[in-house]
């Protein structure tokens, strides 16, 4: 549609000249513009090309660049719908995008501290922590039932980059998630955080882990 447009203009652009080319005036108009239409009636009756007359050529000429004024209104307005409709489908494509995320994110939220059992695994003893937050890299745990020295092993490896181990469990007992390139790891007082080094998305399996584990045996 939009390669219409330039070829349409053209077209439109270049009828007018060609009408007046075709049935110009045999001699030059006087360099008083104020000449009547009668006058060059008088001086050419008609077109010896066509038998069209002066008054008939300059009412074709400004009817053409009429229909070319209105034709290249209704491309740009047209150009302009286009447009506005196109960033407003983005648009609404971006925002149901980004709420279904967080529609996802929140949900898995929710029934995490019910239902889901994180074992982190590491240069210390294991911890088993409950997860209460979780996002699209990444998950939190809850350490505050935690040994101290598990907790101080786990600053440590935090410190040192080291990779850890860490594994999600479902309701009815089935492993989600055994994920051994954990990195990027912080603690801050009851929560340690786990950035996923492959950025695993883990909101859509523990939707499906919950959702299996609510199916009627």
């Amino acid at each position: 549609m939009r390669m219409l447009y330039p070829i349409l203009l053209a077209c439109l652009l270049l009828a007018p000249q060609a009408a007046m080319a075709d049935h110009a005036p045999r001699i030059p108009l006087q360099e008083d513009q104020t000449i009547a239409c009668q006058v060059m009636e008088q001086e050419h009756p008609a077109c010896n090309v066509c038998g069209e007359s002066y008054s008939e050529n300059q009412a074709r000429v400004a009817l053409w660049i009429q229909l070319t004024a209105v034709a290249v209104g209704l491309g740009l307005i047209l150009t302009v719908i286009w447009l506005m409709r196109c960033a407003c489908c983005r648009l609404k494509l971006l925002d149901r995008i980004m709420r279904r995320g967080t529609e996802r994110r929140t949900s898995a939220r929710n029934a995490m501290p019910h239902h889901f059992v994180a074992t982190l695994k590491g240069p210390f003893a294991p911890i088993t922590a409950t997860p209460v937050d979780v996002c699209a890299g990444g998950l939190q745990i809850d350490i505050s039932k935690a040994q101290q020295s598990s907790v101080k092993g786990l600053k440590e490896a935090a410190r040192n980059g080291a990779i850890l181990t860490l594994t999600l469990t479902a309701p009815d007992g089935r492993t989600l998630l055994d994920v051994t390139t954990c990195h990027s790891v912080w603690v801050c007082g009851k929560r340690a955080g786990l950035a996923f080094q492959d950025h695993t998305d883990i909101a859509p399996l523990l939707e499906a882990g919950l959702a299996h584990s609510r199916r009627p045996m």
